[in-house]
């Protein structure tokens, strides 16, 4: 008996190494295959590839979503297949293959990389709410020039009839019709009436942002002016300079602006007669604006018929200075010569050159004597120019103001240096004088077959050319020649006396008729 229980615990003994020896084979043999794990890594390379490609959206850094996809499949995959390979420890391992499955719970936050994208895209968001945010500001601020308005509630009984305004159509206030031309002056003008006597005049100037800037004007009750010109410069309580001097346009930054005109009077409050919205623009070429003219664009416009033969877009040359460049292509399609009787050429607008080419043909065919004081002789009106001092030249005036019409190619400047030719206000007392009081003209007489105009001066000027008086030159030159071809006169200028300067797009030549302002003598011409 005890035999068969020794031979029985042998048996046991034995079943039990050869199953703890199939369990340790099992095992080596399922790691030992480098073709178990060789196949998943085939499989992982292929999953990164499909990431970014599917979800393209995430892949603000496309880095990221490869390094998240190798580390969800090289767990998973080689796992499941372990267990496929090794069914008979399926009972054994089974325990083993549920934290195996543990990294596919990890793909969750290995799947957070693309929430975390959702992040980088909130960036995006952010940076459109930033830039609408100044944006969005300055639309209230059209209010603030608002509560400006309210200011007139002042307004007396009488009403607004009392004080009122009177555009000018040449020069008119900034509006949203032409942008203002950044960093250069913007002369404005009208007229303001009263009822009663004027005590002051304002120019506000409201920005995009509220902040305010103005300028007035003012008086004394016993000044008793009941009209003030935006641009006079005679007010006698004021500094002397006008009220569109002294805005300074040319200091406000580019943007949104509103402006008011505002007056007061004896009796009243502080009345609005004009709000108007503007814009100032800052650009690499300037377009020339109405107010760009002296007071004379409407006359310039008739002249040339449509904006685009004179308004030029233009820049600055130097930061100081007036001088301009223009488009390339404006010269060659504007511009065109006319030969004087030098037979040099005049480069001038292609409208001008008919005013021009009269001009040309009256000097070379006009003669004149002057005696009296001097004696000249019968001599050609023509070789009483003395210098050429241009026709074309692309300019504004000194100040910036405005621009000459030299840059339009329809003045001309001759004998600039004689004395009374000087740009100066002072010269027409000193040339109407001598004109008016020292200068007679006798008529058309005729010399050995030659017809000319005949002159006696009585005056005592002694600066003189071919033995003239250099105050009564230009006045020959314009009378005998220029005034007959059409030109207007730079002596008849409101502002100043530039009696070198002939031109034929800024004022009419009638002026030349006109009583007490009129230098003219001679009423009828020879040809």
């Amino acid at each position: 008996m005890k035999r068969i229980i020794s031979l029985l615990m042998a048996i046991i003994f034995i079943a039990g190494c050869a199953a703890c020896f199939r369990l340790d084979g099992g095992e080596h043999e399922a790691n030992a295959d480098p073709a178990d794990t060789a196949a998943p890594t085939a499989e992982q390379t292929q999953a990164p590839t499909e990431g970014p490609t599917s979800e393209p959206v995430y892949s603000e850094a496309p880095t990221d979503a490869p390094t998240a996809a190798p580390t969800e499949e090289v767990i998973a995959v080689p796992t499941a297949e372990l267990l496929t390979a090794a069914p008979t420890a399926v009972l054994t391992p089974a325990p083993t293959a549920a934290p195996t499955n543990t990294p596919k719970p990890t793909a969750a936050p290995t799947n957070t990389p693309k929430p975390t994208a959702a992040p980088t895209r909130t960036p995006k968001p952010t940076a459109a709410p930033t830039p609408a945010a100044p944006a969005v500001t300055p639309m209230p601020t059209p209010a603030p020039a608002q509560t400006a308005t309210p200011k007139p509630t002042e307004t007396p009984s009488a009403g607004d009839d009392s004080i009122r305004f009177s555009e000018s159509a040449s020069l008119p206030l900034p509006s949203l019709n032409e942008d203002v031309p950044w960093g250069q002056p913007f002369t404005f003008g009208g007229i303001v009436k009263s009822d009663t006597p004027i005590l002051s005049v304002t120019a506000e100037i409201v920005s995009s942002g509220g902040s305010r800037y103005s300028r007035s004007v003012e008086f004394d009750a016993s000044d008793n002016k009941t009209s003030v010109e935006l641009v006079d410069k005679t007010f006698p309580s004021s500094g002397n300079a006008s009220l569109t001097a002294k805005v300074k346009f040319q200091d406000l930054a580019a943007g949104n602006y509103t402006f008011n005109l505002y007056a007061r009077a004896v009796g009243t409050g502080n009345v609005i007669l004009k709000s108007r919205q503007f814009k100032i623009v800052k650009n690499e070429w300037n377009q020339l604006i109405s107010n760009n003219l002296r007071n004379n664009y409407a006359y310039a416009l008739q002249f040339f018929g449509s904006r685009g033969e004179f308004m030029f877009k233009y820049k600055w040359k130097a930061s100081t200075g007036r001088d301009i460049i223009i488009e390339s292509d404006w010269d060659s399609k504007h511009l065109t010569s006319v030969v004087n009787p030098n037979g040099k050429k005049w480069y001038v607008h292609k409208k001008a050159a008919p005013y021009y080419n009269r001009a040309i043909e009256y000097l070379d065919a006009a003669y004149v004597h002057v005696g009296g004081t001097y004696d000249s002789g019968v001599i050609k009106l023509w070789s009483l120019v003395e210098s050429f001092d241009g026709t074309v030249n692309h300019r504004f005036v000194s100040d910036r103001s405005f621009v000459s019409h030299h840059a339009f190619g329809t003045a001309i400047d001759l004998n600039a240096s004689m004395d009374a030719n000087v740009n100066k206000l002072a010269n027409r007392t000193l040339i109407k004088e001598e004109v008016q009081n020292h200068l007679v003209y006798n008529g058309i007489k005729e010399k050995n077959g030659v017809r000319y105009y005949d002159f006696t001066y009585t005056g005592s000027h002694s600066s003189r050319y071919k033995n003239v008086p250099t105050t009564i030159i230009n006045y020959l030159l314009y009378e005998l020649a220029f005034y007959r071809a059409g030109f207007n006169w730079g002596y008849y200028y409101p502002h100043t006396c530039d009696a070198m300067h002939f031109g034929v797009s800024e004022m009419s030549s009638d002026i030349h008729n006109t009583s007490g302002r009129s230098l003219r003598k001679v009423f009828s011409y020879i040809g």
